[in-house]
Protein backbone atom coordinates (compact mmCIF):
# COMPACT_ATOMS: atom_id res chain seq x y z
CA UNK A 1 0.00 0.00 0.00
CA UNK A 2 1.66 3.46 -1.17
CA UNK A 3 4.77 1.40 -2.30
CA UNK A 4 6.13 4.24 -4.24
CA UNK A 5 5.33 6.88 -1.54
CA UNK A 6 3.03 8.97 -4.16
CA UNK A 7 0.44 9.18 -1.83
CA UNK A 8 1.94 12.37 0.17
CA UNK A 9 0.45 15.36 1.80
CA UNK A 10 3.20 18.45 1.30
CA UNK A 11 4.18 18.83 5.41
CA UNK A 12 3.36 15.55 6.76
CA UNK A 13 6.56 13.64 8.22
CA UNK A 14 5.88 10.62 6.30
CA UNK A 15 4.22 9.20 2.88
CA UNK A 16 0.32 7.68 3.74
CA UNK A 17 0.90 4.38 5.58
CA UNK A 18 4.41 4.67 6.12
CA UNK A 19 5.85 4.88 9.69
CA UNK A 20 9.53 5.41 11.27
CA UNK A 21 10.37 2.42 13.50
CA UNK A 22 11.47 4.63 16.80
CA UNK A 23 13.46 1.59 18.60
CA UNK A 24 15.73 2.16 15.02
CA UNK A 25 15.43 6.05 14.66
CA UNK A 26 16.38 7.56 11.53
CA UNK A 27 16.11 10.86 9.74
CA UNK A 28 13.75 10.61 7.19
CA UNK A 29 13.05 13.37 4.32
CA UNK A 30 10.12 13.60 2.02
CA UNK A 31 11.98 14.35 -1.02
CA UNK A 32 9.37 15.70 -4.22
CA UNK A 33 11.67 16.09 -7.48
CA UNK A 34 10.65 14.21 -11.16
CA UNK A 35 14.22 13.94 -12.16
CA UNK A 36 15.70 12.29 -8.99
CA UNK A 37 12.89 9.98 -8.55
CA UNK A 38 13.04 6.03 -9.63
CA UNK A 39 9.50 6.23 -10.42
CA UNK A 40 6.73 8.62 -9.90
CA UNK A 41 8.01 11.79 -8.49
CA UNK A 42 8.45 11.42 -4.39
CA UNK A 43 11.04 9.23 -2.44
CA UNK A 44 12.56 8.76 0.56
CA UNK A 45 16.14 10.11 1.81
CA UNK A 46 17.38 8.47 4.69
CA UNK A 47 19.92 9.66 6.94
CA UNK A 48 21.78 8.89 10.24
CA UNK A 49 19.96 9.78 13.44
CA UNK A 50 22.64 12.12 15.00
CA UNK A 51 20.40 14.03 17.31
CA UNK A 52 22.09 15.16 20.81
CA UNK A 53 21.36 11.91 23.02
CA UNK A 54 19.51 9.69 20.58
CA UNK A 55 20.86 6.74 18.91
CA UNK A 56 23.91 7.57 16.72
CA UNK A 57 24.23 3.84 15.05
CA UNK A 58 23.75 3.53 11.14
CA UNK A 59 20.55 1.38 11.05
CA UNK A 60 17.33 2.92 11.08
CA UNK A 61 13.78 1.10 10.01
CA UNK A 62 10.74 2.46 7.81
CA UNK A 63 7.82 0.87 7.70
CA UNK A 64 4.39 -0.39 6.38
CA UNK A 65 1.30 -2.95 7.05
CA UNK A 66 1.81 -5.29 4.32
CA UNK A 67 -0.99 -7.59 3.13
CA UNK A 68 -2.53 -10.90 5.32
CA UNK A 69 -0.21 -13.47 4.55
CA UNK A 70 -2.54 -16.83 3.76
CA UNK A 71 -0.81 -20.27 4.51
CA UNK A 72 0.44 -21.89 1.21
CA UNK A 73 1.20 -18.75 -0.64
CA UNK A 74 4.35 -17.38 -2.12
CA UNK A 75 4.63 -13.68 -1.39
CA UNK A 76 7.62 -11.59 -3.90
CA UNK A 77 9.07 -7.97 -2.09
CA UNK A 78 11.10 -5.93 -3.80
CA UNK A 79 12.11 -2.09 -3.74
CA UNK A 80 14.76 0.32 -5.27
CA UNK A 81 17.49 1.43 -3.42
CA UNK A 82 20.52 4.32 -4.66
CA UNK A 83 23.12 5.04 -1.95
CA UNK A 84 25.83 3.68 0.32
CA UNK A 85 26.01 1.28 2.84
CA UNK A 86 23.72 -1.84 3.35
CA UNK A 87 19.66 -2.12 3.22
CA UNK A 88 18.15 -4.82 4.57
CA UNK A 89 14.28 -5.75 3.79
CA UNK A 90 12.44 -7.36 6.69
CA UNK A 91 8.73 -8.72 6.27
CA UNK A 92 7.47 -9.00 9.79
Amino acid sequence: KNGGFEKYEEGREMPEGWHSNPAYPIRVKVMVDKELAHGGKIFLRLEEKQDKGKFKGREGAIYTAGTQVKKGEVYEYSLWAKGRGKIRLFPY
